[in-house]
């Protein structure tokens, strides 16, 4: 459970820094996608598990979210 706060957290004030601060869109959206993947991680392990499609998903979701946070630290 605090684990998600935190991940929660993290995401919405990715979101939140996005719209406030254009300079710093990427880092946000990508932090905000990264919170998106391990939501899904969670269907794909508890509730749906074995579904190749959801672990697809949740590859796309995570390094989109991660390769979004390292191209704003590089820009």
């Amino acid at each position: 459970m605090l684990y998600y706060s935190s991940i929660t957290l993290h995401g919405i004030t990715g979101l939140v820094l996005a719209i406030l601060l254009p300079s710093k869109i990427l880092l946000g959206l990508g932090s905000f996608i990264f919170m998106l993947s391990d939501y899904e991680l969670v269907v794909d392990k508890f509730i749906y598990p074995g579904n190749k499609w959801l672990l697809r998903l949740n590859s796309l979701l995570y390094f989109s979210g991660l390769l979004l946070i390292v191209l704003s630290l590089a820009i």
